[in-house]
Parts: structure tokens; sequence; C-alpha cells
């Protein structure tokens, strides 16, 4: 990282959230039987974060909201995934409460998703020199990262430049959104090709530059994921699929640099938040010092 520019960090809220839940202890719980583990852990995570950065300046947290225009374009999108799992239900609303306790700014997507406002704000920081990180374990995001827009995959303990890209996908971000339309993903009903794996998908994309070679080039590919291909391109799906994975990078969104500021914590309501919860051990990292 460098020490002299300023570190702009975002959070995919909800991707972090579901981490936590499912990295957290599951047998955790309060006097009343509520699971907590999530919650603990999603604390943790928070209060950890900033440490990781050597000028941290600029920091949002982004929900997705209500309304999405991919559903507009597909009502199957994302009708494959599961439901949010029992336990984590009723953590669910201390967990989003913990952001705003612990000072993260937030804003919701209303209209768009999270990835969307996440991706113009990023490419924005990054536009005016910042040292840009989205904090997400989603492959989306690594189609933009550059030499100052990073992606932390924090399960996976891994940050993504664009070296890091070629290194696990064998591609260049650039190729990224074509590489995700062409394996597909069953979980946002995006169909993809069958037959194409990651190698092929990867070999198409660095021999023909990018997803418009392929297509340029589709005559030329061989055996039924060939086949499958000039299918896909004939009947739309593929143009399809591209829509769906293709992030808005481009949202008219007004922001200060008040909103994106972290806020001090308030020891008061933290305490409280933790005592109702019982989780005794975030108590005692933020009680005020004794006079």
């Amino acid at each position: 990282m460098d020490n002299q520019a300023q570190d702009a960090v975002f959070l995919d809220a909800y991707n972090l959230m579901y981490r936590a839940f499912h990295g957290g202890p599951e047998k955790l719980t309060n006097s009343s039987g509520m699971p907590t583990g999530g919650i603990l852990t999603l604390c943790k995570m928070l209060k950890n974060i900033p440490s990781q950065f050597n000028a941290l300046t600029y920091t949002l947290a982004v929900f997705d909201g209500g309304g999405n225009f991919r559903k507009e374009l597909d009502e199957n999108y994302k009708a494959n995934r599961k439901p949010m799992p029992d336990a984590m239900v009723p953590q669910f609303p201390y967990m989003k409460k913990a952001f705003e306790l612990l000072g993260w700014p937030c804003m919701q997507a209303e209209n768009v998703e999270a990835d969307d406002v996440i991706a113009t704000l990023a490419l924005r920081a990054a536009r005016k020199g910042l040292n840009s990180f989205i904090i997400s374990g989603d492959k989306d995001f690594r189609a933009i990262v550059s030499d100052n827009l990073h992606v932390l995959d924090t399960m996976h303990n891994v940050c993504y430049d664009p070296a890091t890209v070629k290194e696990k996908m064998g591609i260049d971000p650039h190729n990224v959104v074509g590489y995700l339309a062409l394996l597909g993903d069953g979980t946002d009903n995006v169909n993809g090709i069958a037959k194409v794996g990651k190698g092929t998908a990867a070999k198409w994309l660095n021999q023909y530059g990018n997803i418009e070679g392929v297509i340029a080039n589709m005559d030329s590919l061989t055996g039924v994921a060939g086949q499958n291909f000039r299918d896909a391109v004939g009947n739309g799906q593929l143009a399809h699929d591209l829509s769906l994975i293709n992030m808005k990078t481009d949202l008219d969104i007004h922001i200060t640099v008040k909103d994106v500021r972290m806020k001090p914590i308030d020891v008061t309501a933290w305490n409280d938040f933790c005592e109702e919860l019982e989780l005794k051990s975030l108590i005692t990292k933020y009680k005020p010092a004794m006079r």
C-alpha cells in the first residue's frame, strides 16, 4: 500500500454479514436462547478492518435495498438463492445495527444492487488517486481491479490486484465479465455455456482478447462447446447473461466527504447493545477509561 495516498474502503455489507454468520460459533446464544455467534464475529470483523490500512480516510458500507433492475431483465434472477438461514434471521437486525454503532457510514442501494453502488464509488475514488479497496468475496468486483483498486476477500485472505486476478482466474480483469458469463452461475440464474469449463473459458478469452473477440471468431471454436457457444449467441442467451453480470459503474450518486468519514463510537449505546446481547467480551474493549 502507498503510504502517501489516502485509503477508501467500501464494504459489501450483506456479503460480510453472511460470512460472519457462517464463520461464527454456531452454538453461541444469549440467556434467552437467541443465537449470537454471527453478531459477535461481525463485530470483531468491523473493529479489525481499520487496522489493516495505512491511511484509512473514507469508508462506506453498502446494503442492498428495495428493487433491482435485473429482476426486470429476468424475473428468475437470483431465484435459486437459498432463504436466509433460520439462525441468522433473529441476528440480522442486530448485525445491521452493528455497522452504525461501530461508526461505519452506511448507504442502502435502491433499484440497483449494492455491487453497482460500490463499483461506481470505488472507481470514482480510484480515479481521484485514492487507494480504493472493496471488501467482498463477490467475483464480479474483480472486473474493475486496477493498480489502485483492489478487492479483499477476507474469507480466503486474498487481496486481488491485476496480477492476482490473472494468477487465480487465468485472465486479466477486463475479461472477468465474459469469463463469468461463459461459466454461468446457478445461484443467480446465469445459464453459462454448457461444456465450457474454466480452462476453456480462459483459453478463448486470452486467444481472442475479450468476449467480443470470441464472438467474432466463434466459427473457429471446435467441439460441442463451440457449437453451444454459437447457439447461445444466436438465441440471445449470451447477451442476456452478460447484461445480468455487468455491473453499473456510472450511477448518479451524490455523496460528500462527511458522508464517508468514520464516526466516533458512542460508548454508551455500544455497551447497551452488547449488554442486551450478553456479548461481554466486546463490552470491555469499549469501556470508557476510568477517571
